[in-house]
Formats: structure tokens, C-alpha cells, sequence
């Protein structure tokens, strides 16, 4: 008698487990859109731009934090190809550049462009500033320097962006921008790093992205029901400074880029594109983390969510056309 009643509590317990999933396949994105129980980027397997893939381009290879690898096993392994491709691009920079790589992805693949990344985390990507870059951060700034001038010299498109506001605020004492002003001044730089611009005909081009939002919070802490429906994830978070060094940071950048010799040098300010502006205060000083929807637009403080890196494609594919 006994295991019969047993027998039936499993029968029972399993079609109720079962209804209860075949209830939320049919429903539970409706029901999640109306209520918020889940951010609806969350649920998408490539919300974290940290853990995208597109082929063999991963962040285990491809976006690395020590210099064990010589760079020419690095972009053997960390580029797409293209049949009949007319143009290369490759990113560089630090995890800043690296959040990027789905707006770059969706450009390449519209117009067949073979596609190099390689990364760097933590590494400021301004040859010659060696006291705010490790060592192997400074051996890989050197090496990817000569693979920039055979795709810039080739007619390809080198694209770079680094957590610049990051670094700024990081070393206020040694008031980095002052520096960045500074180092800038033409042959300086060029003669401190050493590196040779070749003498040939210039027929590529340098893209610079500049500053992105940031929103001082563990974004991701958002996915959790109880959490999301606080201010902590709806607040808007003040953005002044780094909108000011959106602005500041352009010539400063472009002319730092042209002292090593490279002549056509554009500058992409993200911030407008990046930042969805506080309700309240309805101007883009304050960004907010999460959209209308819930969805994520970053992933922590400062990286952004594949779907807030979309937002850049078209300006971006305007710049590198």
C-alpha cells in the first residue's frame, strides 16, 4: 500500500514539474516582459560582452592579461576571414575595446571584412606612457605597433579604444590628461618608444573610439528579480566628467596617434549613443544601466552589454567606409 501511494507522489510531483515547464516555455517571456521577474538581456546567452565569441575570436585567446604568446600566434588564431575581402580591420586596446566586438562583428560581416582582435586587459593603450602600463603590457603595445603599420599602410583600418576616463581617474596626482597634452607634441613620443613609420604612401586609416558612459554599480547584481526593482539598478548615475572627457580627449588622442606619423586619424565620440539618459533629468549628464525594458546595457561598472555596443555599428561603419 505504502509504495503504491509513494508511486503515485513521484507520478504526481513529475507531471506537475512538467506542466510548470511546458507553462513557462509558452509564457514566461510574456509574463517576464509585463512583470520584470528577469531582465529579458539576461536570458540571452551573449549579454556579457566579456564572454563573446564570433568564431575563433574568444576572450581566452584573444583577449589576454600576460604576454606568453608572441603576437604573430596571437592574430594567427584571432582573425575571420572573408572570400574576396577588400579591406582589414583590427582592434586593439584594452577591455574597452574588447566590449566592441559585436558592433564590429555585424560591420565585418556585412561587408566581408577580414577582422583581427587582439586585447589587452588593464593595458592603456598609449605607447611611451610606460609608468601607468606592466611590462607585458608594454611589450605588447610595442609588437602590435608594427602589425598597425602593415594594415594602415595596406589601406586597412585600425581600430582602438581603451577605459581612457579610467586611467585619468586613476592618477589624478600625475594628472595623466596634462600628460596625454603633453606627450603629444609630435616626435617626443615617437622617439621614447622607438617605433618606425614606414615611408610609403598612407592609405589607411587610425579610429580612436573615445570614452564610454559608466554607471558605478555591479550591473549584473540586476538579473536578480528582488534587486532589479530597486533604485540600485534604476537610478541614473552622473556621467559630467566623463561626457567632459568625451569632448577634452579628441584632439589631444588624434594628436598623439599622428606623432608617430600616421596622418589620417579619426576621432569617435561614443558617449551620445551609449548613454540612455535619466528620465528625470532628461539630458545625458545621467545615464541610466538598464533600458526601458530591463534589458542591461552594461555588464559591471564601466563595460558594455552586447546589446549597448550595437549601438555604435552604424557610426562606426560610416567611419571605417
Amino acid at each position: 500500500m505504502q509504495k503504491k501511494i509513494f508511486k503515485s507522489k513521484i507520478i504526481f510531483y513529475f507531471i506537475i514539474s512538467y506542466a510548470a515547464i511546458a507553462f513557462l516555455s509558452f509564457f514566461g517571456s510574456r509574463l517576464n516582459f509585463k512583470y520584470g521577474f528577469i531582465s529579458n538581456s539576461i536570458s540571452k546567452k551573449n549579454v556579457l560582452s566579456s564572454e563573446y565569441k564570433w568564431g575563433s575570436i574568444n576572450s581566452e585567446k584573444c583577449h589576454i592579461n600576460t604576454y606568453k604568446k608572441s603576437f604573430k600566434q596571437i592574430i594567427n588564431f584571432c582573425e575571420r576571414k572573408f572570400l574576396n575581402s577588400n579591406k582589414q580591420i583590427l582592434l586593439v586596446g584594452d577591455s574597452h575595446a574588447w566590449h566592441y566586438l559585436p558592433a564590429l562583428k555585424v560591420i565585418s560581416e556585412k561587408n566581408k571584412f577580414n577582422t583581427i582582435v587582439t586585447t589587452f586587459g588593464s593595458c592603456l593603450f598609449l605607447p611611451g606612457m610606460n609608468k601607468y602600463q606592466t611590462l607585458d603590457c608594454q611589450k605588447y603595445l610595442f609588437d602590435s605597433f608594427d602589425y598597425i603599420n602593415d594594415i594602415y599602410f595596406n589601406g586597412g583600418v585600425v581600430v582602438v579604444s581603451s577605459g581612457w576616463t579610467g586611467y585619468i581617474k586613476e592618477n589624478l596626482n600625475n594628472d595623466l590628461f596634462n600628460q596625454i597634452n603633453s606627450f603629444s607634441k609630435f616626435s617626443e613620443v615617437k622617439n621614447k618608444f622607438d617605433i618606425k613609420i614606414y615611408n610609403k604612401k598612407q592609405t589607411g586609416k587610425i579610429i580612436i573610439l573615445g570614452p564610454s558612459p559608466r554607471v558605478n554599480i555591479e550591473t549584473i547584481k540586476c538579473f536578480y528579480p528582488g534587486i532589479r526593482k530597486t533604485n540600485y539598478c534604476l537610478q541614473a548615475f552622473d556621467n559630467v566628467v566623463e561626457k567632459n572627457y568625451a569632448i577634452k580627449l579628441k584632439e589631444p588622442l588624434k594628436n598623439y596617434f599622428k606623432s608617430f606619423g600616421f596622418k589620417n586619424v579619426k576621432y569617435l565620440n561614443v558617449f551620445d549613443k551609449l548613454c540612455l539618459e535619466s528620465k528625470l533629468n532628461n539630458n545625458n549628464d545621467y545615464c541610466r544601466a538598464l533600458d526601458d525594458n530591463g534589458n542591461l546595457l552594461f555588464t559591471d561598472s564601466s563595460h558594455l552589454s552586447v546589446q549597448n555596443a550595437l549601438n555604435i555599428k552604424s557610426q562606426l561603419e560610416k567611419l571605417i567606409d
